[in-house]
């Protein structure tokens, strides 16, 4: 019984590996968008879109394997959701230390990404604004808004400045 919940730890520590990797992923992503790096910006987005399917199915694995170690440590609980504690508890010493440890780790950096998801959708949530507000005006004048253009030089052409507001 012990080799289900050396299992059950193992898959625990694949996941909380995958789950750090995405939470350094979002940091640098956020760090791209602070330097105005598109480029790196776009690099990170796509890594992340593989790292997400990469947790999603260790997130699988821990959760068969979490139900593997409850049929054999807690036969009792049926289809009841089992917490980490119950388990480690039925578990005992020394996995108990190892899970809770485990269950600890996860939560904390899933609570970090959850955080940097917000600020990384409200960072670009108010990009997308300000853009929209750009083109809005661009349309909507027709011609230069004057957006980009310093005082005491000779305004440029019409369609220069208007490409140059369109860019920005």
């Amino acid at each position: 019984m012990i080799k289900i919940v050396e299992k059950l730890i193992e898959t625990m520590q694949q996941e909380y590996v995958v789950q750090s990797k995405l939470a350094t992923l979002l940091n640098n992503k956020l760090s791209a968008l602070k330097n105005r790096d598109l480029s790196r910006f776009e690099t990170l987005n796509s890594d992340e879109q593989n790292l997400v399917v990469d947790v999603r199915l260790k997130g699988r694995n821990r959760n068969k394997a979490v139900k593997s170690a409850a049929r054999h440590y807690l036969p009792r609980m049926g289809d009841h959701t089992i917490t980490a504690k119950e388990l480690a508890e039925a578990a005992g010493e020394p996995l108990k230390g190892r899970i809770m440890a485990l269950a600890a780790l996860l939560k904390d950096v899933a609570l970090k990404i959850q955080s940097l998801n917000t600020i990384c959708k409200t960072t670009l949530k108010k990009l997308m604004g300000h853009f929209d507000s750009i083109m809005s005006a661009i349309s909507q004048h027709g011609n230069n808004i004057g957006l980009y253009q310093r005082s005491g030089l000779k305004p440029q052409m019409l369609e220069q400045t208007r490409i140059i507001d369109a860019i920005a």
